[in-house]
């Protein structure tokens, strides 16, 4: 299946065919939110929440 059949408006299609013509590929990309900011990396995600975890201060009682 070529990447062609699986667009349906002209303009992806036309990209689909230009790709498909040179060979080039493409990915989604998956990104994680957190704090108003955007990570490529779950891993950097979850410790800059560590670090806004770790520097708020103490609740008190």
């Amino acid at each position: 299946m070529s990447v062609t059949d699986l667009l349906d408006t002209p303009r992806e299609l036309n990209n689909a065919a230009t790709m498909d013509q040179y060979g080039i590929t493409s990915t989604e990309v998956k990104y994680y939110h957190y704090g108003g900011f955007r990570y490529s990396s779950l891993h950097d995600a979850v410790a800059q929440a560590k670090r806004m975890i770790s520097n708020e201060p103490p609740e008190e009682k």
